[in-house]
């Protein structure tokens, strides 16, 4: 199962895709260079200097590496008032403006250089400029070495340049088009030196995106050769002294000894390979039931391999095989190797593989619903049968529900119950979305600015839940996320969870209008309901305006897959059938003579004209849920929603003895709670059900407490930005025309979203105000009385204006500790903490100094 795409970016649209840390397991880890011994290796090797330019006076210019390379300003201070917009540079011709003086001999010995800063460039300068210089001076045509970047170069080029002598040596790399001015640019410039030949590379980045490269052969390490003395390292001057000094502003200045990678100069250099094997988790690693996720490709850009213990119980691929029922647990140590950068840290997750469980005997239904639109309603509710009664029930917990969300829009429907295919755990997921209190036209703009998520509870019992957790699956162009179902594939041994999603050529909510879109059912694969695969398109048909279809469900009989899906085009659900569970509909809807490869039309418009329970007939509905009994062979029974908007109260139920012929006829005597809607029914056993009935006599279902919190280590790393705009790249954005997609089968990506800042002070961070490199630092998150409880809070972590990582957690109770993750760029962090739900809002920054470890 593919859970993150490497290279272009707008295919990745899952926040959980990939690795996901809300909670480090507990484990040892270890780190290796190439072919050194194991042992400790500090995170920021390779890092020559760096100058935050934070400073808000002084001609000493401070290196925060730890290496002790300090500058000194040259000229007139250039610091700004608070230190948050580092040091101006006042140009002029013949490097006459001021200047900040690198240390000599910088690059001395070195074959590889990364020189990465933010740059503002003056709107006003025109000329020769040159944003740094490393080497030494040179008078056209001669010289003895130096490595530079500029702007603009006399063609109108953004341009990096390594000579070994003079000008005729120049080797350029350059993108066509100048560095924008008047706003703040990332440049970053690697060289990995070379030979005529062995050829090295050179690469020239924008806003961490690669945007030129070519192959050099020259090294940095024969700059002013023969002895690599350099006397001209700048920043803001030319190695030309004829040139112009540089003009506009310069922060987070880095020099690194090596040619750092796309992946790197992606994520900013913020971590290291220990942080990434450290984020690595494996969900319910202590309470194995089933195949797990073990991705290969991991946090901030890393790769990852894995080694089993036991490989007959747990593959390198995550592969399950439970120990015989009745057996004792096995143990099992998986082993973790993260490589980022040239480096590799080890770290060993131990797990418990619990045995099979005994084949299920089912002597009862369990059945979860919401109740409505109303005051309360969207929120999940259970009946047990009465006995082996597949259409009599109870309700149960005095009809309260069992379960409320406080994630989200704290409002939550369409529950759908899952047993786990081992059989042992229960999945609910569902909708996140409240249409009370909405306004407007509730149904119409939930499909326009509604949640990318789903809501994820897990049980072994149907008596003690899981936290909530909220799982962002949908991509930022669609306008929301409804009736979330899953089918367990057993070939690929995964889940396919599918949704209906409305889609749009951009992800601003704003521009959403659900008239020029429609409903698309689109699905994912998991093994773990913690990470996702990419979506892909599963049903793409246009009904009409605003029409589409939504609402699948899946039952399997033999090898035949069955599906009941809602046609918003008659507001009726028709039921199709194929041999294969994930074949895509395309263009217009199947027919009873589509080819028997796919999915074809079996009856459209189910139970329309049927009685229904409360006086009247079945005309339209949605969210059918299907079930087989559990004692009559191939009988079946159909519960489909007439809402009060479709003229009724609720479920109503069908049956039938022949799935293949879709021959379904009304119950409406069925002794179901009073007006239940969207929800499911599953068996269970004898002992099941009466545990519910026994915990269900009053009170909400027990909830184990939201995960301790350390610091979410996935995220979108230092200065990442979209390969591609996402408002605007076409082979992206779906097409929204109401008569037809023709949009690919996998979706676009989504953006990062930056939060809201929300008002009332109710949240609060305590952090140690000076860091190192080398030590990880606690934060202190509180929440007052007024916020306390499951709330979600997102945390944003930057380095001047440049995201580190951005994350929500759920923090149970009003205090949290959260531990960041070790910063190996030295410089100035902020941390924002952010909350804002119906309950209330509230944010809070602290600043944190990152200095280098002193050598």
């Amino acid at each position: 199962m593919s859970t993150r795409r490497s290279g272009h970016r707008p295919l990745r649209t899952s926040a959980t895709v990939g690795v996901v840390a809300l909670a480090v397991a507990a484990g040892t880890a270890a780190v290796t260079a190439g072919g050194a011994a194991t042992g400790a290796v500090d995170p920021t090797a390779g890092l020559l200097a760096s100058y935050e330019l934070d400073q808000t006076s002084g001609t000493v210019v401070e290196d925060s590496s730890g290496h002790d390379r300090d500058a000194a300003v040259v000229g007139s201070q250039g610091w700004s008032a608070t230190g948050e917009d580092g040091f101006t540079f006042t140009g002029g011709g013949n490097s006459s403006g001021n200047g900040i003086r690198l240390p000599d001999d910088l690059l001395k010995g070195q074959d590889q250089v990364t020189v990465d800063m933010d740059v503002w460039v003056d709107p006003t300068l025109s000329g020769n400029w040159f944003l740094f210089n490393l080497g030494n001076y040179t008078s056209y045509p001669n010289g003895s070495g130096y490595l530079f970047v500029t702007g603009e170069d006399a063609q109108g080029q953004y341009r990096g340049t390594i000579a070994e002598s003079g000008y005729a040596s120049e080797q350029r790399i350059s993108r066509a088009g100048a560095l924008a001015k008047g706003t703040w640019k990332r440049v970053t410039f690697t060289v990995d030196g070379g030979t005529v030949a062995d050829p090295g590379e050179a690469k020239l980045y924008e806003d961490g995106r690669l945007v030129a490269s070519s192959a050099v052969t020259t090294s940095p390490a024969r700059l002013g050769e023969p002895d690599g003395s350099t006397v001209a390292n700048w920043l803001g001057r030319s190695a030309y002294r004829n040139d112009l000094s540089f003009e506009g502003r310069m922060r987070d200045v880095s020099i690194w000894s090596t040619a750092l990678t796309e992946q790197q100069v992606a994520q900013g250099s913020c971590f290291g390979a220990a942080d990434a094997a450290s984020a690595v988790v494996v969900p319910n690693a202590d309470d194995v039931r089933g195949n797990i996720t073990l991705p290969a490709e991991g946090p901030f850009g890393s790769t990852l391999t894995w080694a089993s213990s036991d490989p007959a119980v747990v593959t390198t691929t995550g592969e399950v095989t439970r120990p015989a029922t009745g057996s004792a647990a096995k143990k099992v140590d998986l082993t973790v190797t993260a490589t980022l950068g040239g480096r590799s840290a080890t770290r060993t997750i131990p797990l418990t593989i619990r045995p099979a469980p005994a084949a299920l005997d089912p002597e009862g239904y369990a059945f979860a619903y919401f109740t409505g639109e109303g005051a309360g309603g969207e929120r999940i509710f259970m009946a047990g049968s009465q006995g082996d009664q597949p259409l009599a029930y109870d309700v149960l917990n005095k009809g309260e529900p069992i379960l409320t969300s406080t994630l989200g829009e704290r409002g939550v429907r369409d529950p759908f119950l899952l047993r786990s295919h081992e059989g042992d755990r229960f999945f609910l997921l569902a909708t996140d979305l409240k249409i009370d209190g909405r306004g407007g036209n509730g149904f119409a703009t939930a499909q326009e600015n509604g949640s990318k998520s789903l809501m994820v509870w897990e049980s072994t019992d149907l008596v003690t839940w899981s936290a909530q957790r909220e799982v962002k699956v949908s991509s930022d162009f669609a306008g929301n996320t409804w009736a979330p179902e899953a089918y367990y594939d057993e070939a690929a041994g995964e889940y396919v969870v599918y949704w209906a999603s409305a889609l749009y050529p951009t992800p601003a909510t704003g521009e959403h209008a659900i008239g020029n879109s429609y409903q698309r059912m689109v699905y994912v694969t998991t093994r773990d309901f913690t990470t996702f695969s990419e979506p892909r398109i599963w049903i793409d048909v246009s009904r009409g305006s605003g029409r589409g279809m939504i609402d699948a469900t899946v039952v399997r009989d033999g090898g035949t897959f069955y599906r009941v899906v809602k046609d918003e085009a008659s507001m009726t659900v028709r039921q199709e059938v194929s041999p294969s569970l994930r074949a895509t509909v395309t263009g217009s809807l199947p027919t009873t003579t589509s080819p028997e490869s796919g999915w074809r039309l079996v009856k459209e418009q189910i139970g329309v004209g049927q009685p229904n329970p409360w006086g009247g007939t079945f005309t339209n509905g949605e969210g059918p849920t299907v079930f087989r009994d559990n004692d009559v062979a191939n009988r079946w029974y159909l519960l489909v929603d007439q809402p009060s908007y479709h003229g009724g109260q609720g479920y109503l139920a069908f049956t039938t003895d022949s799935l293949a012929t879709a021959d379904w006829r009304s119950v409406p005597e069925a002794k179901l709670p009073a007006s239940p809607r969207h929800g499911t029914v599953v068996p269970v056993s004898a002992a099941e059900l009466a545990a519910m009935r026994t915990a269900y006599q009053g009170g909400p279902a027990k909830q184990a407490s939201a995960p301790a919190v350390s610091w979410p280590t996935s995220g979108t790393g230092c200065g990442t930005e979209p390969t591609t705009d996402p408002t605007t790249d076409p082979t992206t954005s779906p097409t929204t025309s109401p008569t037809q997609s023709t949009s690919p089968t996998q979706l676009p990506a989504s953006p990062q979203v930056s939060p809201t800042q929300a008002a009332a002070p109710t949240v609060s961070l305590t952090a140690p105000r000076r860091l190192t490199t080398s030590k990880r630092a606690k934060v202190t998150l509180t929440l007052s009385a007024s916020a306390a409880g499951n709330r979600t809070v997102t945390l944003t972590l930057k380095k001047g204006k440049r995201t580190v990582v951005t994350r929500q957690v759920v923090v149970s109770g009003s205090t949290a500790t959260l531990k960041l993750p070790r910063l190996t760029r030295a410089g100035r962090y902020t941390l924002t903490a952010t909350y804002a739900d119906a309950a209330g809002s509230g944010s809070d920054a602290v600043t944190l100094r990152v200095k280098g470890k002193r050598r």
